[in-house]
């Protein structure tokens, strides 16, 4: 993939992503500067920068995970078949569609790697990912690794912490609500 872009003291050039690999992760903003894109698909998630201000993105939001939570599956698929004998026999398809599950942090107050506020609520992460697991489709998602996937929204589940004070209870010192949004992705 090639993208041009427009440099002060230069004509229009145009890059690869092996000339700076930034740009496969979609961290080209803070990694080269002020870039203007001409060309390239960056699969929606232009907003979210994993390892910059979240851990993975969906749909263009990124979001924080709860440690220990996120798996990675990849499930290998078989066939099992009785042979003209009576024996029992596999056949192996392969390695299967990937499936992710994580449990993604929709609170108030979460920061940055730098330290500065994310600037969403608890609720408007909530919001969010419910937006999207209505949406039918693939969505883009950036795994913490910064590799981009097509998948589909398999599975949410939203956790309270509390059931004594519910929703609408946040960290100290906040309004918000306060979720774990259990989510399952696969493999487009």
């Amino acid at each position: 993939m090639s993208v041009n872009v427009s440099l002060p003291n230069h004509e229009h050039e145009a890059y690869s992503q092996a000339d700076y690999p930034q740009l496969a992760t979609g961290n080209w903003q803070l990694a080269t500067g002020n870039w203007q894109l001409a060309t390239g698909n960056w699969e929606g998630i232009m907003g979210a920068n994993v390892g910059i201000d979240c851990q993975v993105a969906l749909d263009g939001t990124g979001y924080w995970v709860a440690a220990g939570s996120y798996h990675v599956h990849r499930p290998r698929l078989r066939k099992a078949s009785v042979t003209m004998g009576g024996a029992e026999r596999y056949v192996d398809a392969g390695p299967g569609k990937r499936v992710w599950r994580f449990t993604a942090l929709a609170l108030d107050g979460l920061t940055r790697y730098d330290g500065q506020p994310t600037g969403m609520a608890g609720q408007q992460y909530r919001d969010a990912l419910t937006l999207s697991y209505q949406r039918s489709g693939a969505l883009p998602f950036v795994d913490p690794h910064g590799q981009s996937w097509s998948v589909h929204f398999d599975d949410l589940v939203e956790v309270l912490p509390d059931l004594r004070t519910g929703a609408g209870a946040g960290p100290p010192g906040t309004s918000g609500a306060t979720y774990l949004l259990e989510v399952q992705l696969v493999e487009a």
